[in-house]
């Protein structure tokens, strides 16, 4: 998984995951963490059966957000899985934020 932070450098993380949508919420994580920037789209490869996607923050957050008549049990556990990594994430980050401000 690769994308651009910020500041137009290159960043790359490989994560493991089920969905392209749980990786791409492990992947904005990770590079977060690693990086301390924000990201707003990331390539997504995938090494089986073999693809790249592009994925938006936004599409992310919409995909999350839409609830059908036909959601098996599966999907919503993973969208629960999703939401519980960018939540987590959120946090970090809220955390270092302050953690930041108060070594003024």
């Amino acid at each position: 998984m690769k994308g651009v932070d910020t500041r137009g450098l290159p960043k790359a993380v490989v994560v493991e995951a089920h969905s392209l949508f749980e990786a791409a919420a492990q992947g904005f994580e990770k590079l977060h963490q690693n990086g301390g920037c924000r990201f707003d789209s990331l390539e997504v490869t995938v090494h089986e059966p073999g693809a790249t996607f592009q994925v938006r923050a936004g599409q992310l957050v919409g995909w999350l957000g839409r609830r059908g008549d036909g959601e098996t049990i599966g999907m919503t556990a993973l969208k629960r899985r999703v939401q519980e990594l960018l939540q987590a994430s959120d946090k970090r980050t809220t955390g270092r934020r302050a953690e930041s401000g108060g070594r003024r």
